[in-house]
């Protein structure tokens, strides 16, 4: 009976059956056969009228880079795209496809696989430990007490204002401060009169007789002060006050007179010494003072005093000769020469200067020190 025919007769009731039909034949276009395994799916058709008409296997394409993937990738449920082949990197376990299902499991990490290094410490940090077996971490904090007190020492600083010393004993890691002796500085008691090694102070109209460096004098005739200074080639009384020079207009020339002097230093009888007093480039000479019997004479430049050195006291200086005054006394002690006219005096370096240049005849009989101290009114600044 065609199969058409009987499916009418199905259709109408008037074909009945028993049993369970595996011996059917024909029923489908199917063959017997396993369809579908790890490589390929089956591919199922069907005619209008519902019937399988055909089954075969299809591999399964890996979808050529992106053009058509076989399969979704889901995270969660959730798909996040699909793809031909899904390559799983280290640290997974992949087993082969049981039914169409791959397990995929991770290998995870091993407690063999962690250690602690331990770094260079030099300042005894403490120290970290792993126990492999359980995985679990241990710091131990560092011994401070235990550590070498040899690490520390105490460098002496240079100290010029004696501020005391700090010590370390290495064997019980103390400090030690012990204060500055302060027994060898200056300490002063009293009224200071008993003070020594400091310079002298005179108040007189003439300058006092071997005075020291660093003395002072006070001529009370000129209220005017002064310091015995050495400049490094001779000594003399400089006036350091303001008042020196008195007061002064736009010129600067001063309206007071002052006093300036040197020293020849001992010098033997009848025995001659140069010596420079500072002064003024020009000035008006007033006075001169010998603190002993001299023969004392002023120029206005070294060359002029040279030229005059054979000179005797009983010969007049010649006319521009550069002699500027001269005094003359064989009586012993300080002498005071009034000028009598007031003398004109003036340098005549090639650049001016201050400088008073003079020379010293000793008249005295024995050898002596002898301070020669000129007053003057500054003409010149």
């Amino acid at each position: 009976m065609a199969s058409e025919a009987f499916v009418g007769l199905a259709t109408a009731g008037l074909l009945s059956s028993t049993g369970d039909a595996s011996n059917l034949t024909n029923l489908t276009g199917a063959s017997a056969a396993t369809y579908g395994n790890g490589t390929a799916v089956p591919q199922i058709t069907v005619d209008s009228n519902g019937r399988i008409t055909g089954i075969s296997n299809v591999s399964i394409s890996a979808g050529g880079g992106g053009g058509g993937s076989s399969m979704f990738i889901r995270d969660s449920g959730s798909v996040v795209g699909s793809a031909g082949t899904i390559d799983f990197g280290a640290g997974l376990s992949v087993s082969p496809v049981s039914a169409g299902i791959v397990t995929v499991t991770s290998s995870g990490i091993s407690l063999s696989d962690l250690s602690v290094t331990t770094a260079g410490s030099p300042l005894q940090l403490g120290a970290l430990a792993y126990n492999n077996s359980n995985g679990v971490f241990t710091f131990t904090p560092p011994d401070v007490q235990g550590q070498s007190r040899q690490a520390f020492s105490v460098g002496t600083a240079n100290n010029p204002l004696q501020l005391g010393a700090i010590s370390y004993a290495s064997t019980s890691g103390v400090f030690t401060y012990t204060p500055p002796d302060l027994s060898s500085y200056l300490q002063v008691n009293g009224d200071g009169s008993q003070l020594t090694g400091i310079g002298t102070v005179a108040i007189g109209d003439n300058a006092p007789g071997s005075p020291s460096v660093g003395d002072l004098w006070w001529e009370s005739d000129t209220a005017t002060g002064h310091i015995y200074y050495n400049d490094g080639s001779t000594s003399q009384w400089v006036q350091f006050n303001s008042g020196s020079s008195g007061g002064s207009g736009s010129s600067g020339i001063g309206t007071s007179r002052f006093s300036v002097s040197n020293t020849t230093g001992s010098i033997g009888a009848g025995t001659t010494a140069d010596i420079t007093i500072t002064g003024a480039k020009a000035y008006s000479l007033f006075k001169i003072e010998t603190s002993h019997a001299a023969w004392v004479r002023l120029y206005t430049d070294t060359t002029s005093r040279t030229n005059d050195a054979s000179r005797a006291y009983t010969t007049d200086p010649t006319p521009g000769s550069g002699v500027l005054a001269e005094v003359y006394t064989t009586t012993s002690g300080s002498n005071t020469f009034k000028m009598t006219p007031a003398v004109t005096g003036w340098n005549d370096d090639s650049t001016p200067s201050t400088n008073i240049y003079a020379k010293v005849t000793n008249n005295e009989s024995t050898s002596q020190d002898i301070t020669v101290t000129l007053t003057i009114l500054r003409m010149e600044d």
